[in-house]
C-alpha cells in the first residue's frame, strides 16, 4: 500500500509539474533526421518532444505523455509541437538550408477533436509551410478507433497535401484488412524488428513481409532503430524506402541540426554487386590464411571472419555470391549457419569444407537445400579452385531463375 501511495504521489505531483510546464512553455524539439535507404540522402526529420525540467532535469516522454493523455494537456502540448515544427522547417527552408518533410507524433484525443484537419491547414498556412513538407505520424491503435471517422478524417488530409504514417508498425494490434482502407503514405517498422535483423532470420523475414505488402499497396515504408552499417545495408538491399536511428544521427535540439544539415554528406549503402564476392568463414586462422594465398590470384573479391555471427554481419555489408564455411565452429555450427543463410540469402551458393565428418547433419542440410556441396579437408587446389567457379556460375543460374529467365540451354 505503501509503494501504492508513492507511486500515486509521484503521478499527482507530475500532473501539477505538467500543467507548469504547459503554461511557461518548458518543452522543446529536438529533431532526428531520416535517409533515403540506398544513397543515404537526407529527406526528412522527426520532431521530438523533450522536457527539460529546470529542477528534475530531463523527464522522458515515457513518463509524461501518459499523464498529459490523461489529463487532456496532450491536445495543448500537441499543437504547440505541430506549430513549433512547421515554423522551423519552414526557417530551414527559408534560409536555404534543406527542404524536408517534418514528421510530428500525433496523440488520438488530438487527431479526434472536430475541427482538428482546419486547425492544422491553418497552421501550415500561418507558418508559411507547404502541406507537403508536414507529416502526421499516427499508431496502429489510434487507426481502429471508430474506423469509418478515421478514413473520412484521413482522405481530407490527404486532399490537403499533408503526409500519414503509421508508426511502430506490427507491434499493436495489426490487421490487415484496415491497410486497404486507409489512405496512408508510409509504414514505419518498429525497431523491435530492426534490433537483430542481421542475425535473426524471423525479423529479416517480418520485415522483408512488410517492405513487399506495403510496397504492392503503393506505401513507403521507413525503419526505425538503425543503428548499424550492416542493418542500414541489409535494409538497402531489401528494398526498404527510408532509415532511421542513431547509425545516422541521434535526435537533436534545432541549432545543432542546423550545424548537421550543412556538414552533412550522404554515407551510400549502395549494394549493387560490381564482381565475384567470395566469404571464408572458418575460426581457424591458418585455414582462412591458406585459403586467401591459393585464391589471391582468382578473380574475386575475397572476405573472411572467425564466426557465423561475423559472417552474418559481412553478409548485411556486401552482396556476396558464394560461401565456403568450416563445420565445427564455436557458437553455431556450419550447417545451423549455412541453414539460416538459406532463408535470408536464398540465392547464395553455399558449401561446407570441413575435416570433421557429421553426415546425418550434413546430409539433413543437403537435403533442404542448406548446402550446394560438402568438400573435405585436406583439400586439393585445382579441385577446390574449379568448385568455386562452378558455385558462381551456378549463382548467376539462380539469379536469372528468380528473375523469370530461361536457363542456359532451356527451351525457350
Amino acid at each position: 500500500q505503501a509503494e501504492m501511495e508513492t507511486s500515486l504521489n509521484k503521478r499527482l505531483n507530475l500532473r501539477a509539474m505538467l500543467k507548469k510546464a504547459v503554461a511557461n512553455q518548458e518543452f522543446v524539439l529536438y529533431y532526428q533526421p531520416q535517409v533515403e535507404a540506398g544513397s543515404g540522402r537526407l529527406i526528412g526529420l522527426e520532431a521530438l518532444l523533450r522536457w527539460p525540467h529546470p529542477e528534475h532535469g530531463m523527464i522522458g516522454p515515457d513518463e509524461f505523455i501518459p499523464v498529459a493523455e490523461e489529463t487532456g494537456l496532450i491536445v495543448e502540448i500537441g499543437q504547440w509541437v505541430i506549430e513549433q515544427a512547421a515554423a522551423f522547417n519552414a526557417s530551414l527552408q527559408q534560409r536555404g538550408i534543406a527542404h524536408l518533410v517534418m514528421a510530428v507524433n500525433l496523440s488520438s484525443l488530438q487527431f479526434q477533436r472536430p475541427g482538428f484537419v482546419e486547425q492544422l491547414q491553418q497552421t501550415l498556412q500561418q507558418q508559411q509551410l507547404a502541406p507537403r513538407w508536414f507529416e502526421l505520424e499516427l499508431t496502429e491503435s489510434l487507426l481502429l478507433q471508430n474506423i469509418e471517422q478515421v478514413v473520412t478524417k484521413l482522405q481530407q488530409l490527404k486532399k490537403l497535401a499533408v503526409s500519414i504514417a503509421i508508426d511502430d508498425f506490427g507491434t499493436g494490434y495489426s490487421s490487415l484488412s484496415y491497410l486497404k482502407r486507409l489512405p496512408i503514405n508510409k509504414l514505419k517498422i518498429d525497431r523491435s524488428f530492426i534490433r537483430e535483423l542481421v542475425t535473426d532470420q524471423r525479423d529479416a523475414a517480418i520485415s522483408r513481409a512488410i517492405i513487399a505488402m506495403a510496397h504492392q499497396l503503393g506505401v513507403r515504408v521507413v525503419a526505425e532503430g538503425v543503428e548499424t552499417e550492416a542493418q542500414a545495408s541489409f535494409l538497402a538491399k531489401s528494398l526498404c524506402d527510408e532509415l532511421q536511428g542513431y547509425y545516422f544521427a541521434r535526435p537533436m535540439p534545432g541549432p545543432q541540426l542546423e550545424q548537421f544539415l550543412i556538414r552533412y554528406a550522404p554515407v551510400s549503402h549502395n549494394t549493387a554487386a560490381t564482381q565475384q564476392t567470395l566469404l571464408l568463414v572458418d575460426d581457424e586462422e591458418n585455414i582462412l590464411h591458406s585459403l586467401k594465398r591459393l585464391l589471391r590470384k582468382e578473380p574475386y573479391q575475397v572476405l573472411s571472419c572467425s564466426s557465423a555471427a561475423e559472417a552474418l554481419e559481412l553478409l548485411a555489408l556486401h552482396q556476396v555470391q558464394v560461401i565456403i564455411s568450416d563445420q565445427r565452429m564455436p557458437e553455431m555450427n556450419g550447417t545451423e549457419f549455412l541453414s539460416r543463410v538459406k532463408e535470408m540469402y536464398p540465392d547464395t551458393v553455399r558449401i561446407v569444407l570441413s575435416g570433421y565428418t557429421d553426415l546425418r547433419s550434413v546430409t539433413e542440410a543437403i537435403n533442404r537445400g542448406a548446402i550446394y556441396k560438402f568438400m573435405t579437408k585436406p583439400w586439393q587446389d585445382d579441385e577446390l579452385k574449379t568448385e568455386i567457379a562452378a558455385a558462381f556460375r551456378r549463382y548467376q543460374v539462380n539469379v536469372l531463375v528468380d528473375h523469370g529467365a530461361t536457363r542456359p540451354g532451356d527451351e525457350p
